[in-house]
């Protein structure tokens, strides 16, 4: 189409490509001429980039004003297994438990928010909703969302993460994760398949035996409940 010269089309082995890392299907649908110049050039065109960028956020889905993740202060008897991404309420009632933005500052008013624990109970706590779930579309990561959030913050203003500062975040490995996901399932919770990878379902398989084990039930595979697990 003329876009680009095909040699200089440098991407990354998944086929993802340009400044924003578009796959090829979202640089037909979403990439946009901003300069003008008969070409939506996304590899060396910053402006095209940008505005490629701004038209896909704001075409799936994207919030004006609106964050992407905020830092939150849970109440001491806050109940662990209700941060999760798939619980979902307006902030109004995760305020009336208690909850906090991590200054004190009353929580903004926003709709199908939920609040996520990415290093466990004892790291930050992030109240995030439907830009988080843009961001998501972008790229599935939590992790991956939560960084661009915190970096878009920081450009914004220096705004750095509060808590979490003190975890040793010795992360368990590969090996380490499947043999988490083959003890859960031989003690009864369904973790599925093995993989070393411990998504979706082997979180909640966690959170069913913090549960039963009276354990802050945060879903987190950490070093200490795979220590735990393997003496059992």
């Amino acid at each position: 189409a003329g876009h680009h010269e095909p040699n200089s089309m440098r991407g990354s082995w998944a086929g993802a490509s340009g400044h924003m890392q578009f796959m090829p299907s979202t640089f037909l649908d979403y990439s946009v001429d901003a300069n003008e110049d008969g070409r939506n050039d996304i590899w060396d065109n910053l402006p095209d980039a940008m505005a490629s960028a701004a038209n896909y956020l704001s075409t799936i889905g994207w919030k004006q004003q609106e964050p992407v993740a905020l830092e939150v202060k849970l109440p001491q008897n806050f109940e662990y297994y209700q941060a999760q991404l798939g619980l979902r309420q307006q902030s109004k009632n995760w305020a009336m438990l208690g909850v906090t933005q991590v200054d004190g500052i009353a929580l903004p008013t926003l709709e199908n928010t939920a609040i996520i624990l990415p290093q466990g109970y004892q790291g930050p706590a992030f109240l995030v909703g439907n830009n988080f779930d843009v961001v998501m579309k972008w790229n599935r990561s939590v992790n991956y969302a939560l960084s661009v959030s915190h970096l878009a913050d920081q450009l914004v203003e220096s705004k750095p993460i509060v808590n979490g500062w003190n975890l040793d975040n010795v992360a368990i490995t590969f090996s380490q994760a499947w043999a988490m996901q083959e003890k859960l399932n031989k003690l009864g919770y369904d973790s599925g398949a093995p993989d070393g990878y411990p998504g979706t379902k082997t979180k909640a398989a966690i959170r069913s035996y913090q549960l039963k084990n009276d354990l802050p039930a945060d879903g987190y595979p950490s070093y200490d409940l795979f220590n735990r697990l393997m003496k059992e």
